[in-house]
């Protein structure tokens, strides 16, 4: 319980005397007080403005009325149309309590987080008087239950992995627990992929997550504008994450796997050197190697949607090693950031500024970071405007041959597609795209900041029926020697 005088600090609202009058700020204020004594207890509170003109001085006086009424107490919540999912499952995304004071932003939270679940195509709240009693209301989230499962196939097409065919079963809300099971076949080109999941996002009454994956992927190097090598991979990973807040996650992995290499006819002297360093030789039947590694992040993401968000940031900082005295001794650190600005909000326009860098390197025994596990940079994942992975240094063949820096930065103002109703389905921007990869040791200071590439452009994203279209018109602004520059590049099954 907080006293009114408290809630009602003229200090915690941007109205000022001896100031210009704004009626955006007049409204401020009204929005700012309710919701203060909203999330007080007092949900039913009125707040109105009134004003007073002084013609003769040019002023005027603003008076703010506020009724708080009485503090209302929940006594149950309760779920309807949920045929199939569980009170449980939805009760546990609530963080307003029953036979407790309200608050109408934790309310509202609880909506939030079940349209975030992915298993309702609407949630709506209405707070019912208990009769005979003023100070007291029932809440009752009503929703409508969506398909949670689907078995789906796949088509895409990606500049340097061609097109992509796909399979998919998965079931978000298994039997109505909650818990997600998955299975996904993929192929193209370049990549070949079976993978199987497993996750209960509730093992404990904490939030504690938990998941299992099973995958076997093979990834052909020679097909994605890189050098002559593949590498398949068999493993299982053990997933935990733990909420730190509404809108920030830790988590952890634990990831046994193995690994097969296998050399081409035409592999270059790097991957050679690699192989003998390793005590192995070149070998199209392939070298094993058995890696045990361990992965913990953090991420926080209040961004308002998924997808085309316009307001939010998004920061998830990533490690992953493998474990002292292993054959491959390396670590793999990893940064992501996104942040959304409207700039209007009656036309959906937004500013986008986002960045990412990734370091990895070689400890113990090693010296570096393995080859296999290089960054690239180009195309439509990274620096538009160039071609797929072939930013960066080359090896001895003068192929794309990645490195151990990852860096890019990307800046954008967005909007709807003009012309069309729905700002949910179409994102137009003009970006500017800047980085490159690298093989440096950070620490030592000779990282060449003059190799970074620039590029500016248009790029149109489109939510259709058979999965996300996009089209990129990007032009280099400092092209060197050697890069090879694509203006014209599209996707399907990705937006950007």
């Amino acid at each position: 319980y907080q006293p009114i005088d408290i809630l009602l600090d003229r200090d915690a609202f941007n109205l000022n005397e001896n100031a210009v009058f704004s009626r955006f700020k007049a409204n401020q204020a009204i929005n700012e007080i309710s919701q203060n004594l909203g999330e007080a207890g007092y949900i039913n509170a009125n707040v109105r403005i009134v004003t007073t003109l002084r013609h003769e001085d040019g002023l005027v006086d603003v008076d703010l009325e506020v009724s708080p009424g009485r503090i209302i107490y929940v006594r149950r919540i309760n779920f309807e149309g949920n045929f199939e999912t569980s009170d449980q499952v939805l009760r546990r995304e609530l963080l307003q309590l029953e036979s407790s004071i309200s608050s109408s932003s934790l309310i509202e939270l609880g909506k939030v987080n079940l349209q975030r679940l992915g298993f309702f195509s609407s949630v709506r709240v209405v707070l019912k008087p208990v009769e005979g009693l003023e100070d007291q209301v029932d809440i009752v989230y009503e929703v409508k239950e969506a398909p949670s499962g689907s078995i789906s196939a796949s088509i895409g097409f990606s500049p340097g992995q061609g097109i992509l065919l796909g399979a998919s079963l998965s079931q978000k809300n298994f039997l109505g627990t909650g818990n997600s099971v998955s299975f996904a076949l993929n192929r193209s080109s370049s990549l070949r992929e079976a993978r199987f999941g497993f996750t209960n996002p509730y093992f404990t009454a904490d939030g504690v997550s938990r998941g299992i994956d099973l995958y076997y992927r093979e990834t052909q190097f020679d097909e994605v504008n890189t050098s002559d090598y593949t590498t398949d991979e068999t493993g299982i990973a053990l997933n935990l994450g733990y909420p730190i807040s509404p809108s920030s996650r830790v988590s952890g992995s634990l990831v046994l796997q193995k690994l097969v290499l296998k050399t081409g006819i035409y592999s270059p002297t790097e991957v050679i050197d690699f192989l003998n360093d390793q005590g192995a030789t070149s070998s199209l039947e392939g070298n094993e190697f058995y890696e045990v590694l361990l992965g913990g992040s953090v991420r926080r993401d209040t961004r308002n949607k998924a997808f085309f968000a316009t307001e939010g940031v998004l920061h998830k900082v990533g490690l992953t090693s493998t474990v002292p005295k292993s054959k491959l001794e390396y670590y793999i650190f990893s940064y992501r950031g996104e942040r959304y600005e409207p700039l209007s909000k009656t036309r959906n326009i937004s500013l986008k500024i986002a960045s990412q860098f990734g370091y990895g390197d070689g400890f113990g025994d090693s010296n570096s970071l393995p080859f296999f596990k290089n960054f690239f940079a180009g195309g439509l994942t990274s620096i538009r405007g160039f071609d797929f992975n072939s930013l960066g240094p080359v090896n001895s063949l003068g192929e794309p041959f990645g490195g151990n820096v990852f860096i890019k930065g990307t800046a954008a103002v967005q909007s709807p597609m003009p012309g069309i109703d729905s700002d949910q389905q179409t994102r137009l921007s003009f970006f500017l795209d800047g980085g490159n990869v690298f093989n440096s040791d950070i620490f030592s200071g000779d990282l060449d900041l003059e190799e970074l590439r620039f590029s500016t452009g248009l790029a149109f994203s489109w939510i259709t029926p058979v999965g996300p279209l996009s089209f990129i018109y990007a032009k280099p602004l400092n092209q060197k020697l050697g890069d090879q520059p694509e203006s014209f590049q599209f996707a399907l099954g990705q937006t950007f």
